[in-house]
């Protein structure tokens, strides 16, 4: 979800409304240098799940709690785009997810999966040296569900994710004719 990044923080909300001064955030929870926070490694949900950054007053008793599902626009607008389908090329090329099945079809929360299973920008599950099938076999990741109970078992149907190179080639458009 690379549009979900974006975040509409307002300083002016923050400050004018709410009464906050500078030091209230800085450098505390927040370095005063434009967009420190995004560059953290742990600028994340899960982050704030454990009271790091917005997590701190934003924890559902001080202000609204950032990881509730319902409190998505409120930081991210109303106009964050889903990927329809998140193509994987690492560990093996040609590995599909259905996004807009799980979130459009099966209503499942963003929270559902991120930041607990995957990170909210993509590629960067590719990045994890877990990113494997033996770590979802053992309940990482997709396999956090897809265990056989919860979802269908990432030991069959293996053709639904890994599409291969035709698969491949097909969906990005470089179907070859007559080989």
């Amino acid at each position: 979800m690379p549009t979900s990044e974006v975040s509409r923080f307002s300083h002016d909300f923050h400050v004018n409304k709410v009464g906050f001064g500078c030091v209230d955030c800085h450098n505390s929870l927040f370095q005063q240098a434009g967009s420190s926070a995004n560059a953290a490694d742990d600028f994340a949900m899960s982050a704030f799940e454990q009271d790091k950054y917005c997590g701190v007053c934003h924890d559902g008793s001080t202000a609204f709690a950032a990881t509730d599902q319902g409190s998505c626009a409120r930081c991210h607008g109303s106009g964050v785009t889903l990927p329809k389908t998140v193509v994987f090329e690492q560990p093996v090329k040609a590995v599909v997810f259905d996004h807009s099945k799980h979130a459009e079809e099966l209503r499942l929360p963003c929270s559902s999966c991120h930041d607990k299973l995957f990170k909210m920008k993509q590629g960067e599950s590719e990045k994890q040296p877990d990113f494997t099938m033996e770590a979802m076999l053992h309940g990482k990741h997709c396999g956090a569900c897809h265990d056989g109970v919860s979802a269908f078992s990432l030991k069959t149907r293996c053709a639904f994710c890994h599409i291969g190179k035709q698969g491949y080639n097909r969906l990005l458009g470089k179907e070859q004719i007559g080989h």
